[in-house]
């Protein structure tokens, strides 16, 4: 476990007139973090003989921030001061495990036969993350509760990716001029990635419906169960269409190789290798929660579009040679009319 302490100015500058840089948005940023790490790697060993052998590699590690930020000062934009506090808790996790085997074949002409898989997967959990911003009012000297769409914020968000690695490589001996050692050696590999993002935004509406005394409290008492209330807050949902998606990846690779001796100071090796590449994400809003977010975005009862985004990209390469690669795009529609 570890804690850190954060305190920088930033500012942001724009071109003013004359060619004049000035200051647009200026921040003096105050933030504290505790992190907690814990990890664990080991492994295990079989070998049964001189050419039969196994292993196996498994790895943890977990990290966990609880993160508080405030930071305070000019916004350009609207010519102002604010001041903001973002608290946020996220933990991640990485599980690898990997087998593996070499063998060797004395009577197949000492043939060398080795392997290998390997899983992995890696998750992010962001449960709550809360984001409150407050307007200076110079009048009455007093800082309050922005009526900015984003100003009430909570965020959750998940990541899952998961990975299978699979190979092999077969090395084939032989003798050559002057008796020395040579060998032709072939395998191939597949990876098989896939990766799930799934993100939930809200935001307190109705902030300017609250008197001004209310909107100067903190935020664990602004938000307090009371005030959230018909006639007063309430939740409403603020995810992007492109907040959430899926994309998997298909690489296979295989290739041919030798290791030549001339003389006994002189080693000639050479190789082509073949890669064929396929990637594809999604952002689907066919889903009840992409037919939920469409609804929010053009209003209820509406003429809409659901669609489901699919970006890709195919790609083969020999050695370092690009000779195919095709990219495109495909959007699914399905358009419902306004409700009468």
């Amino acid at each position: 476990s570890s804690d850190g302490v954060t305190d920088k100015l930033t500012r942001n500058l724009v071109s003013g007139s004359g060619g004049n840089l000035v200051i647009k948005d200026e921040y003096r940023f105050n933030s504290a973090t505790n992190t907690i790490l814990m990890s664990g790697i080991g492994g295990l060993g079989l070998e049964i003989d001189d050419n039969h052998k196994f292993s196996t590699t498994t790895l943890v590690v977990r990290i966990t921030d609880d993160n508080i930020t405030d930071y305070s000062g000019r916004y350009g934009e609207i010519s102002g001061d604010i001041r903001v506090r973002q608290t946020q808790w996220v933990e991640r996790m990485l599980f690898f495990q990997q087998i593996k085997g070499e063998h060797k074949f004395p009577w197949l002409f000492d043939v060398e036969f080795d392997w290998f898989y390997a899983f992995s997967r890696a998750d992010r959990d962001e449960p709550d993350r809360r984001f409150t911003i407050y307007n200076y009012n110079s009048n009455n000297e007093t800082w309050a509760i922005s009526t900015f769409a984003k100003s009430t914020e909570r965020v959750y968000s998940q990541l899952d990716d998961v990975n299978h690695n699979i190979g092999t490589d077969l090395t084939i001996p032989f003798k050559g001029w002057l008796s020395l050692e040579n060998s032709i050696k072939t395998g191939f590999s597949m990876l098989l990635k896939d990766r799930n993002v799934d993100t939930r935004r809200f935001a307190f509406q109705n902030v300017g419906r609250m008197s001004s005394e209310e909107r100067t409290l903190p935020p664990e008492e602004f938000f307090a169960e009371e005030n959230i209330a018909p006639g007063k807050l309430y939740l409403n949902e603020t995810t992007r269409p492109t907040d959430n998606y899926t994309a998997n990846q298909k690489l296979f690779s295989v290739y041919l190789m030798t290791n030549i001796q001339i003389i006994e100071s002189l080693l000639f090796s050479g190789g082509v290798r073949y890669e064929d590449s396929d990637l594809n994400l999604t952002i689907d809003l066919l889903t009840e929660k992409g037919k939920t977010m469409l609804e929010f975005y053009v209003g209820r009862g509406q003429s809409y579009e659901e669609r489901v985004f699919i970006i890709g990209k195919r790609q083969t390469r020999l050695g370092n040679i690009e000779i195919f690669e095709a990219r495109y795009n495909v959007a699914v529609k399905n358009t419902h009319p306004r409700e009468t």
